[in-house]
């Protein structure tokens, strides 16, 4: 790699909080491709020429059976993100040798730059005989999200006789399963080529990708580089009716855009994005680049106006392997932990998300009805038409197939879409969308649990239950006897109890004195009194005395197991241990990741000894085999004080792909997580609260030798600047908004910074 470090200067792995420069890593190449990977909303790539190459148009699937010869009954079929045809098909020609670009192959590094979008590669290659340099540089434009750009510089001792040709490679797949057919295929002019091609499914879509480039003449000429650049337009069916015309026009429009102007466009982009997005870390250089390449990661996939309502956000975001990374399915991660980032920093990003799941909440209503249910049930993996896209079955490493519950029994799913909805309200205050869908998604979603808790519960009923449930830690679809799923789940009881009683209060809001609403919704008083009684007598498995949530019926039974033994140590997928050691996981007390502890976050307690004990006992049986899990530990970790846990959780999710800590991270990013670390930092150090009338704040103590945090969060639709140190909360507001600071009354006035003094509140609560 010594002729491309020397005349580029790549200075390999160093820390920088605005650069990211990954090395070369022939064992674990999936590594450097997640972590650099570029996207703008529409599309997206991971960081590779090559073998691992990987680009998908969001939102693009196509229909396959799951397990189509294994001969069981109903085999589900499932939806699956697209692998489109590679468009960085580099190839090097020196005389009569042609050497294709492969960065799995050649010694590789890249250089990420979160703070204008580009990805550089350093590739350094033989080539008759000659080592060769080449330096790519590339971006996705976030202004025009059809169009991605490149540069690329050949350095090497005898430049003129090496020749760089772009080329669209058509044959790619999902795997072992090939979902495109090629259409044609051609050039159109000296220096533009065309690629068409057909998903070969029952979606039958058609893509598009014209590719212009021409060698830069360099004045005075270089005696050792030789420089091209290139613009790629993409279109597809999905959103055009005429994807080849419209990647044509694309270009010809372009034709005097240079990868430069694309370049200074997308700075201007990403300044305004970060103005609101950043979270500033003093006293932690490593913890800031990973807080920056998080928040990097959730800005890429910021949705694009003209597909609002139609994509959201895959839990893997758009860089996953072809067929892994769940399919590039829609799941409750995008509502609980990654719709937060957005609501704070972009709210017509958040309504964008949101809007996503009104826009099928026909497809919702059609599941509910199928189960024998009213109102809507959010589907469990959700892609492009809005129903059920879960597998029923998928096969284990041991090559035996394993049935999927979590499509048939895990609703909570539904009071997510309903929390986000509410929490975008809180703090944008955005009635119009509120009148438009929001008011709609949460009636319908509690329609669903009072549907299922009277069918649940029977007739008369001293309380209401909801049966045969699966919670947020799937290590439990069983219940203790075996069956699937479990009773009284506390975290889904919990949560349709609140999605049942904001309903309520929205009906108060938008609809009780509005004549044209209220029966357009279906609701009557004699409704909401119905409705009513069901939230007030559904049943929550609270311990009053020990103060516990009990998991679900029959948990405080389960056998124990002590995590913090040697033969546990490190060991998040204790499922799997379990098994191996003839124990079924359903029949041991050792969770997945946070379930009462994630409705303790989200709702929160009015008892701080309530919050203390669940945090202790549960935090004790997870293992964490969910990157979601650690973020929401982190946060409770910071609501008692317990730093040990604070640090421990945030060093886990901060670097969760920065240092692989899954040992997954090749598969795509845990997009997830990342969420949950913009919230364990932007809400859960200052102790953010919303509330219908007030702006609460409990702050919690700085991780580590962290000097001071600050960053941006939104209230009725004002911007307050945060900022905490080891001394002092500092707040900043547009408007005098209502504030409360460990339950006293703060003041804010308008354009001053008020300065609380966190000694002072201490002495107070002690």
């Amino acid at each position: 790699m010594a002729l491309a470090e020397k005349l580029i200067g790549v200075e390999e792995n160093s820390a920088s909080e605005w650069i990211i420069r990954i090395g070369h890593d022939p064992e674990n190449p999936g590594h450097g491709e997640v972590i650099c990977s570029l996207a703008n909303g529409y599309m997206g790539w991971r960081a590779s020429f090559g073998k691992h190459a990987a680009t998908y148009i969001n939102g693009l699937y196509e229909q396959e059976p799951s397990l189509p010869d294994e001969g069981i009954e109903n085999p589900s079929t499932i939806p699956d993100f697209v692998n489109i045809p590679n468009f960085q098909d580099f190839t090097l020609r020196t005389g009569d040798e042609e050497v294709t670009v492969d960065t799995t192959k050649y010694p590789t590094i890249r250089e990420l730059n979160m703070r204008d979008g580009t990805l550089t590669y350093n590739v350094t290659l033989n080539s008759d005989g000659q080592e060769v340099g080449l330096r790519i540089r590339e971006l996705p434009s976030h202004t025009q999200p059809h169009l991605a750009a490149f540069e690329a510089e050949i350095i090497a001792e005898r430049p003129q006789e090496v020749t760089l040709v772009l080329g669209i490679q058509s044959d790619v797949t999902n795997k072992e399963t090939r979902y495109l057919e090629e259409e044609s295929k051609g050039v159109l002019n000296h220096s533009t080529i065309y690629h068409l091609a057909r998903t070969n499914g029952d979606r039958n879509h058609q893509i598009a990708i014209v590719s212009s480039y021409n060698e830069v003449l360099q004045s005075p000429a270089s005696p050792t580089r030789r420089r091209y650049s290139g613009v790629v337009a993409i279109h597809s069916s999905h959103e055009s009716n005429n994807p080849l015309a419209k990647s044509q026009e694309a270009i010809v429009s372009t034709r005097k855009l240079s990868f430069a102007k694309l370049l200074e466009t997308n700075v201007s982009w990403f300044t305004e994005r970060w103005e609101h997005a950043d979270i500033v870390i003093e006293g932690d250089e490593h913890a800031q680049q990973a807080v920056r390449h998080s928040i990097f990661k959730l800005i890429q996939l910021t949705p694009q106006e003209e597909t609002e309502g139609i994509t959201s956000i895959a839990a893997k975001g758009l860089d996953n392997l072809p067929k892994d990374g769940y399919f590039g399915h829609v799941f409750w991660d995008t509502e609980i932990f990654m719709l937060p980032f957005y609501i704070h920093t972009n709210p017509d990003a958040a309504r964008a998300l949101l809007m996503y799941r009104y826009n099928r909440l026909d497809a919702a209503r059609e599941k509910a009805r199928e189960l024998g249910y009213e109102g809507a049930l959010i589907p469990w993996e959700s892609a492009d038409t809005g129903h059920e896209a879960t597998p029923r079955w998928v096969r284990g490493q041991d090559g035996k197939l394993i049935p999927i519950y979590t499509g048939e029994k895990e609703y909570h799913i539904s009071a997510a879409v309903a929390y986000g909805t509410w929490q975008h309200f809180l703090a944008n205050n955005d009635v119009e969308f509120m009148r438009q869908a929001g008011l709609e998604m949460i009636v319908e979603t509690a329609r669903f649990w009072v549907s299922k808790a009277k069918q649940d519960s029977g007739e008369n009923p001293q309380y209401y239950v909801l049966n045969r449930v699966i919670g947020p830690d799937e290590y439990h679809e069983k219940d203790p006897d075996g069956e699937v799923g479990v009773n009284n789940n506390a975290y889904t009881n919990r949560m349709a109890k609140w999605n049942i009683q904001k309903a309520i209060r929205v009906w108060e809001l938008f609809a009780k004195d509005d004549p044209a609403v209220a029966p357009w919704l279906g609701l009557t008083s004699e409704t909401i009194e119905e409705w009513r009684d069901v939230a007030d007598k559904l049943y929550l498995p609270f311990d009053k005395r020990t103060k516990l949530y009990e998991q679900f019926e029959g948990y405080f039974g389960l056998a124990h197991t002590d995590l913090n033994l040697p033969q546990y140590k490190g060991k998040p997928t204790m499922d799997v241990v379990h098994k191996e050691e003839g124990k079924e996981p359903w029949q041991q007390d050792t969770d997945k990741q946070a379930d009462v502890l994630l409705a303790s976050y989200l709702l929160g307690e009015e008892d701080p000894a309530a919050e203390r004990e669940n945090y202790y006992y549960y935090s004790r049986r997870t293992s964490h085999g969910s990157s979601l899990s650690d973020p929401i530990h982190a946060i409770m970790a910071m609501r008692v004080g317990d730093m040990e846990g604070v640090e421990g959780h945030l060093e886990n999710t901060l670097y969760v792909d920065l240092r692989d800590k899954k040992k997954n991270n090749s598969v795509g990013s845990h997009i997830a997580a990342i969420g949950g670390l913009d919230q364990a930092l932007r809400l859960g150090l200052p102790g953010v609260r919303l509330h219908e009338d007030v702006l609460e704040f409990n702050p919690a103590n700085l991780p580590w030798k962290w000097e001071s945090i600050s960053s941006q969060i939104r209230f009725k639709g004002h911007i307050v600047k945060v900022a905490m140190d080891r001394k002092y909360l500092y707040l900043l507001s547009d408007d005098a908004i209502p504030v409360r600071v460990w339950g006293q009354a703060v003041e804010l006035t308008p354009g001053d910074v008020r300065q609380i003094s966190l000694a002072f509140f201490n002495k107070i609560l002690s």
